[in-house]
């Protein structure tokens, strides 16, 4: 019963909250938080139990620890969000990204003072060796993780890695080894009343029972699991010991009372659409059913039993894991000694002027939109199969963000060496372009529509990523947004989100005194005659818009690109400045 497993080696992480936040109400909370520390303290604290029940909420949880971390130039936060972000993948089952960010974590945290989130790096690249049946890599990374957290005194994780390692010995078929293990974990667990975690560690000695034919005594693991992980807790752990009492009961022979509870945990794997665990039910229900001489049905789930198993994991994800496996083991010191030859040649770095800086951006933002447009003909002019083409376009995608991600990092350690005041602004002006343009990219990879940009989901993250950057509370300034749920084409977006940024960013900048409670709305609907975008703020306004467009740059992309859209802008000076745009060129993914 390998996925029975499995699962309960995953949920081994999970942290117990009281319930679950809604993205828009964590991110009210977060804004009203007065320091970045608390904000990112509160997200990771958050971030564990939503990865496991809701990774695309999580992600967007990850992405804002990130920005977070990113801004207060801290190398610990950039690092945790990596292995934040390997987690995610790893729940959606995209093995090879989860180890990519695994990696890049733990090349950090191995020379640093934080070994407790190394420990925890340390489990999570076991478990993707585990995926490839590499028991014993899975085996020496957990016991890495457990010297960690026995020199650190840490009783939970100590007990949670036995019950890993009880695990994996029994995927080796080490039952004696397994059994050791396991009467270390449940000790610690039961005296720590740790009960979540001790109900799976049950889960995982009711495994290692049925194996050694205890049957009776493997029920009892598996109902006194379900009792310390309730179902609304946890539906997957729930769903995993039904299937292995029912399992008990085939293999003694009880199979009229086997059937309910497989029956019950398919229902309940269904329910909540785990491949992983519906292979396994269906696998158990053909055995069960061949057992009971329904051979047509027996082959019907044997069949369920293979769709499941084929659709969970392909080859073409083996061969990911195993190379970037391979990559991380071979690579390791390799990477440590370029990325140290990397921030000395950083470190030489300096900018001479703010028109030097002026120049660079103008030159990089070129090279950018130069970039993507070729690597849009070269996606267009293909003519490989369709999968193929998904699987290149996203590659792109990953790869154009990552490189933004670079280029943002780069602006950040040159402005570190600037002293001009307008210099510094520039750059974070840059900064700020660059992260609206890799939030497309990163949204593109992510969804199924690889041409289409959510305009709600984009434009909402790229507002809160702007209220970040400028340490902006609720306090001071309070945000409405009434934004159409659009999906747009790349080509479309980036100039649309620029434009969004700019006008965001001077609001924030200029419109708003000390004295004054700021209200900034942005509200986006498609209309007859195009997409009507509207940014209000109560502020001071402007005396003459043509003024603010021979000067400042900002406004200069913004009329550049609305231009390129056919673009009508209207500016109404009443109670604060607003700002109609109504965009007529435009394509819908």
């Amino acid at each position: 019963m390998k996925i029975l497993f499995r699962i309960s080696m995953v949920l081994i992480l999970m942290i117990v909250f009281s319930s679950a936040l809604s993205q828009t109400l964590w991110r009210d909370t977060l804004r009203s938080m007065p320091s970045d520390s608390i904000r990112m303290e509160y997200l990771y604290n958050l971030f564990t139990p939503t990865v496991y029940g809701d990774p695309n909420l999580a992600f967007y949880m990850a992405s804002a620890y990130d920005s977070i971390g990113h801004i207060s130039n801290s190398e610990n936060a950039g690092a945790t969000a990596k292995n934040m972000y390997g987690m995610v993948y790893y729940v959606k089952g995209e093995f090879s990204e989860a180890i990519d960010y695994f990696v890049e974590s733990v090349e950090y945290f191995e020379g640093s003072d934080d070994l407790s989130t190394l420990g925890r790096v340390y489990n999570n690249i076991a478990t993707c060796y585990q995926n490839r049946s590499d028991n014993a890599k899975s085996t020496e990374y957990f016991e890495k993780a457990l010297n960690i957290y026995e020199q650190l005194q840490d009783s939970t994780w100590i007990g949670s890695i036995h019950s890993n390692l009880s695990l994996q010995h029994l995927y080796d078929g080490k039952l004696e080894q397994s059994q050791h293990h396991i009467d270390i974990a449940v000790p610690i667990l039961e005296v720590l009343e740790k009960k979540v975690y001790l109900g799976l560690a049950l889960l995982n000695r009711g495994n290692l029972k049925i194996e050694k034919e205890e049957y009776e005594s493997a029920r009892k693991d598996f109902n006194l699991s379900m009792e310390y992980v309730p179902e609304a807790m946890s539906p997957l752990a729930r769903a995993a010991a039904l299937t292995g009492i029912g399992a008990s009961y085939t293999r003694s022979g009880r199979h009229n009372q086997a059937l309910p509870f497989l029956l019950s945990s398919l229902e309940l794997a269904e329910k909540i659409d785990n491949t992983e665990q519906i292979q396994e039910t269906n696998k158990e229900l053909s055995d069960l059913y061949e057992k009971k001489g329904n051979y047509r049905e027996a082959l019907t789930r044997y069949k369920k039993y293979n769709e499941a198993k084929d659709s969970s994991f392909t080859l073409a994800q083996d061969a990911k894991l195993a190379d970037a496996l391979s990559k991380y083991e071979s690579e390791k010191k390799e990477q440590q000694i370029n990325l140290l030859s990397a921030q000395n040649e950083l470190s030489n770095i300096k900018l001479n002027s703010s028109r030097r800086v002026s120049w660079i951006l103008g030159i990089g933002v070129t090279l950018l939109v130069g970039l993507l447009y070729w690597l849009f003909i070269i996606h267009k002019k293909s003519q490989k199969t369709a999968q193929e083409k998904d699987t290149l376009l996203r590659e792109i995608h990953h790869r154009v963000k990552n490189n933004l991600q670079v280029i943002s990092a780069l602006l950040t350690l040159q402005s570190a060496h600037l002293k001009d005041a307008q210099a510094k602004t520039a750059l974070q002006e840059g900064q700020d372009r660059v992260q609206s343009m890799a939030l497309i990219h990163k949204d593109l990879y992510q969804h199924d529509n690889l041409k289409g940009v959510n305009t709600k989901d984009y434009l909402e993250q790229l507002i809160y990523n702007l209220f970040t950057s400028y340490k902006i509370h609720d306090s001071d300034i309070r945000l409405m947004t009434d934004i159409e749920d659009i999906r747009l084409d790349v080509d479309t977006m980036i100039p649309m989100g620029l434009m969004v940024n700019e006008l965001i960013s001077n609001a924030l900048k200029h419109a708003f005194n000390e004295q004054k409670k700021g209200i900034l709305s942005v509200i986006l609907k498609e209309k007859n005659d195009g997409l009507h975008l509207t940014l209000k703020d109560n502020g001071k306004g402007v005396t003459d818009l043509n003024v603010l467009k021979q000067k400042s740059f900002g406004y200069s992309l913004i009329y550049s690109f609305a231009r390129k859209l056919d673009t009508d802008i209207k500016v109404i000076n009443d109670d604060g400045l607003q700002i109609k745009l109504v965009i007529k060129n435009y394509t819908k993914a």
